[in-house]
Protein backbone atom coordinates (compact mmCIF):
# COMPACT_ATOMS: atom_id res chain seq x y z
CA UNK A 1 0.00 0.00 0.00
CA UNK A 2 1.63 3.70 -0.84
CA UNK A 3 1.82 6.24 1.62
CA UNK A 4 0.09 8.87 1.17
CA UNK A 5 1.58 12.23 0.32
CA UNK A 6 -0.61 15.34 2.14
CA UNK A 7 -0.21 18.82 -0.22
CA UNK A 8 -0.52 21.78 1.61
CA UNK A 9 -3.44 24.01 0.90
CA UNK A 10 -3.05 26.22 -1.80
CA UNK A 11 -1.91 29.93 -0.54
CA UNK A 12 -0.67 29.01 2.60
CA UNK A 13 2.67 27.98 4.03
CA UNK A 14 3.76 24.88 5.40
CA UNK A 15 5.96 25.81 7.94
CA UNK A 16 6.03 29.55 8.62
CA UNK A 17 2.72 31.59 9.85
CA UNK A 18 1.74 35.13 9.28
CA UNK A 19 4.32 37.77 9.35
CA UNK A 20 4.00 40.14 12.41
CA UNK A 21 4.22 43.75 11.88
CA UNK A 22 6.05 46.44 14.17
CA UNK A 23 3.66 47.97 16.46
CA UNK A 24 4.19 51.98 16.92
CA UNK A 25 6.03 51.16 20.95
CA UNK A 26 8.34 48.65 19.31
CA UNK A 27 9.46 51.44 16.90
CA UNK A 28 9.24 54.40 19.15
CA UNK A 29 11.69 52.02 21.13
CA UNK A 30 14.22 51.17 18.20
CA UNK A 31 14.34 55.12 16.92
CA UNK A 32 14.96 56.08 21.06
CA UNK A 33 17.77 53.50 21.01
CA UNK A 34 19.33 55.35 17.72
CA UNK A 35 18.75 58.52 18.99
CA UNK A 36 20.66 57.79 22.24
CA UNK A 37 23.36 55.73 20.16
CA UNK A 38 23.79 58.65 17.76
CA UNK A 39 24.31 60.89 20.82
CA UNK A 40 26.93 58.85 22.40
CA UNK A 41 28.73 58.63 19.28
CA UNK A 42 28.69 62.16 18.76
CA UNK A 43 29.72 63.07 22.21
CA UNK A 44 32.54 60.74 21.80
CA UNK A 45 33.81 62.61 18.64
CA UNK A 46 33.35 65.99 20.12
CA UNK A 47 35.84 64.48 23.32
CA UNK A 48 38.53 63.66 20.58
CA UNK A 49 37.96 67.06 18.82
CA UNK A 50 38.77 68.86 22.05
CA UNK A 51 41.91 66.71 23.20
CA UNK A 52 42.80 67.22 19.95
CA UNK A 53 42.90 70.68 19.97
CA UNK A 54 43.91 71.11 23.17
CA UNK A 55 47.42 68.94 22.15
CA UNK A 56 47.44 70.84 19.29
CA UNK A 57 48.05 74.17 21.31
CA UNK A 58 50.32 72.92 23.68
CA UNK A 59 52.13 71.34 20.60
CA UNK A 60 52.22 75.34 19.84
CA UNK A 61 54.24 76.27 23.35
CA UNK A 62 56.48 73.33 23.17
CA UNK A 63 58.11 75.00 20.02
CA UNK A 64 57.71 78.62 20.80
CA UNK A 65 59.49 77.51 23.88
CA UNK A 66 62.52 75.62 21.69
CA UNK A 67 62.26 79.17 19.81
CA UNK A 68 63.14 81.06 23.10
CA UNK A 69 65.81 78.97 24.15
CA UNK A 70 67.53 79.38 21.29
CA UNK A 71 66.71 83.07 20.89
CA UNK A 72 68.56 83.47 24.45
CA UNK A 73 71.56 81.54 23.45
CA UNK A 74 72.10 84.46 20.83
CA UNK A 75 70.93 87.39 22.81
CA UNK A 76 73.20 87.16 25.95
CA UNK A 77 70.17 85.19 27.38
CA UNK A 78 68.10 87.44 27.24
CA UNK A 79 64.16 87.03 26.49
CA UNK A 80 62.84 88.11 23.26
CA UNK A 81 61.08 91.72 23.62
CA UNK A 82 59.78 94.10 24.37
CA UNK A 83 56.49 92.56 24.23
CA UNK A 84 52.93 93.54 24.66
CA UNK A 85 50.96 90.83 26.23
CA UNK A 86 48.88 89.99 23.72
CA UNK A 87 50.11 88.33 20.93
CA UNK A 88 48.62 88.67 17.34
CA UNK A 89 48.85 85.11 15.04
CA UNK A 90 48.96 87.84 11.99
CA UNK A 91 52.00 86.92 10.05
CA UNK A 92 54.09 88.45 8.85
CA UNK A 93 53.18 91.24 11.06
CA UNK A 94 52.09 95.01 10.69
CA UNK A 95 52.40 95.59 14.19
CA UNK A 96 55.77 95.99 16.75
CA UNK A 97 56.26 94.18 19.66
CA UNK A 98 54.83 90.39 18.29
CA UNK A 99 56.77 87.35 19.91
CA UNK A 100 56.65 85.55 16.40
CA UNK A 101 58.87 87.81 14.93
CA UNK A 102 61.29 87.74 17.39
CA UNK A 103 61.38 83.73 16.64
CA UNK A 104 60.80 83.12 13.41
CA UNK A 105 64.89 82.89 12.38
CA UNK A 106 64.90 80.23 15.16
CA UNK A 107 61.42 78.15 14.76
CA UNK A 108 59.79 76.98 11.27
CA UNK A 109 56.89 79.24 11.07
CA UNK A 110 54.17 77.93 8.82
CA UNK A 111 51.41 80.11 6.97
CA UNK A 112 47.80 79.37 7.73
CA UNK A 113 45.06 80.11 4.98
CA UNK A 114 43.26 83.25 5.67
CA UNK A 115 42.93 87.12 4.91
CA UNK A 116 45.48 88.20 5.80
CA UNK A 117 47.34 85.03 7.20
CA UNK A 118 48.27 84.15 10.32
CA UNK A 119 51.26 81.75 12.01
CA UNK A 120 50.24 78.03 12.66
CA UNK A 121 52.72 78.19 16.28
CA UNK A 122 50.76 81.34 17.41
CA UNK A 123 47.35 79.93 16.99
CA UNK A 124 45.65 77.67 19.04
CA UNK A 125 43.37 75.31 16.93
CA UNK A 126 40.40 75.80 19.28
CA UNK A 127 40.75 79.97 18.85
CA UNK A 128 40.92 79.53 15.00
CA UNK A 129 37.35 77.45 14.79
CA UNK A 130 35.93 80.25 17.00
CA UNK A 131 37.59 83.63 15.51
CA UNK A 132 37.68 84.62 11.44
CA UNK A 133 39.00 88.23 12.57
CA UNK A 134 42.59 87.34 11.91
CA UNK A 135 43.62 90.55 11.23
CA UNK A 136 43.77 91.92 14.45
CA UNK A 137 43.22 88.28 16.64
CA UNK A 138 45.59 87.65 19.46
CA UNK A 139 45.27 83.43 20.36
CA UNK A 140 48.06 83.85 23.08
CA UNK A 141 48.88 86.42 25.96
CA UNK A 142 52.89 86.78 27.09
CA UNK A 143 52.62 87.56 31.10
CA UNK A 144 52.96 91.56 30.84
CA UNK A 145 53.00 91.73 34.72
CA UNK A 146 56.02 92.48 37.40
CA UNK A 147 57.87 90.17 39.04
CA UNK A 148 60.82 90.33 42.09
CA UNK A 149 63.78 89.59 40.07
CA UNK A 150 66.94 87.80 42.24
CA UNK A 151 68.11 91.27 43.07
CA UNK A 152 65.18 92.08 44.86
CA UNK A 153 63.82 94.74 41.50
CA UNK A 154 60.53 94.74 39.82
CA UNK A 155 60.60 94.02 36.21
CA UNK A 156 58.96 92.55 33.53
CA UNK A 157 60.30 89.88 32.23
CA UNK A 158 60.09 90.49 28.37
CA UNK A 159 60.29 94.07 28.99
CA UNK A 160 57.45 96.49 27.68
CA UNK A 161 57.25 98.84 24.99
CA UNK A 162 56.96 102.72 25.82
CA UNK A 163 54.25 104.15 23.33
CA UNK A 164 55.61 107.60 23.73
CA UNK A 165 59.49 107.27 23.18
CA UNK A 166 60.41 103.48 21.35
CA UNK A 167 63.55 104.04 22.19
CA UNK A 168 62.87 103.88 25.94
CA UNK A 169 61.31 100.79 25.79
CA UNK A 170 61.50 98.61 28.84
CA UNK A 171 64.21 95.86 28.06
CA UNK A 172 63.86 92.15 28.62
CA UNK A 173 65.50 90.08 31.57
CA UNK A 174 67.86 87.19 31.53
CA UNK A 175 65.61 83.43 31.70
CA UNK A 176 67.65 82.35 34.40
CA UNK A 177 67.06 85.75 36.05
CA UNK A 178 62.82 84.59 36.41
CA UNK A 179 62.32 83.52 39.98
CA UNK A 180 60.21 80.52 40.27
CA UNK A 181 60.49 79.35 37.04
CA UNK A 182 58.44 76.30 37.89
CA UNK A 183 55.10 78.16 38.98
CA UNK A 184 55.46 81.26 36.87
CA UNK A 185 53.93 81.20 33.16
CA UNK A 186 54.68 82.92 30.08
CA UNK A 187 52.37 82.15 27.44
CA UNK A 188 48.62 81.38 28.02
CA UNK A 189 45.32 80.96 26.07
CA UNK A 190 43.81 84.58 26.01
CA UNK A 191 39.91 84.72 26.75
CA UNK A 192 38.14 87.63 28.08
CA UNK A 193 37.21 85.74 31.05
CA UNK A 194 40.94 85.42 31.87
CA UNK A 195 41.74 89.02 30.84
CA UNK A 196 38.92 91.27 31.55
CA UNK A 197 40.67 94.37 29.37
CA UNK A 198 39.69 92.37 26.46
CA UNK A 199 35.92 91.96 27.05
CA UNK A 200 33.54 93.07 24.19
CA UNK A 201 36.45 92.56 21.64
CA UNK A 202 35.12 90.39 18.84
CA UNK A 203 38.73 89.06 18.07
CA UNK A 204 38.45 87.49 21.61
CA UNK A 205 36.54 84.42 22.77
CA UNK A 206 34.31 84.90 25.69
CA UNK A 207 35.02 82.19 27.07
CA UNK A 208 37.92 79.84 27.37
CA UNK A 209 38.26 77.85 24.36
CA UNK A 210 39.23 74.48 25.82
CA UNK A 211 36.34 74.45 27.87
CA UNK A 212 36.99 73.98 31.80
CA UNK A 213 40.76 74.66 31.18
CA UNK A 214 43.37 76.70 29.86
CA UNK A 215 46.65 76.00 28.59
CA UNK A 216 50.01 77.43 30.24
CA UNK A 217 53.70 77.42 29.25
CA UNK A 218 55.58 78.10 32.15
CA UNK A 219 59.49 80.15 32.52
CA UNK A 220 61.30 76.50 33.15
CA UNK A 221 59.09 74.98 30.09
CA UNK A 222 56.66 73.03 31.36
CA UNK A 223 53.09 73.17 29.66
CA UNK A 224 49.97 72.72 31.79
CA UNK A 225 46.02 72.59 31.41
CA UNK A 226 45.35 74.32 33.98
CA UNK A 227 41.78 74.12 35.14
CA UNK A 228 39.43 77.74 35.23
CA UNK A 229 38.86 79.19 38.28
Amino acid sequence: MKPKIIVPFPGKSATCGKRRAFTLVELLAVVAIIGILGAVVFGTMQSVKRRARLAGCANNFRQIYIGIQLYTNDHARKLPGPLTGGQHVRYPSNTKYQLVDYLSPYVSVSILGGSPSAADIMTCPAWKDEISDFENGCSYEAYAGFLTMDDGNLQKPFGYPNWSDQNKNEQPVALLRIPNATKVWMLRDLDQVGTPSYVGRSDTPARPVHGSVRNYLYFDGHVAAVPVN
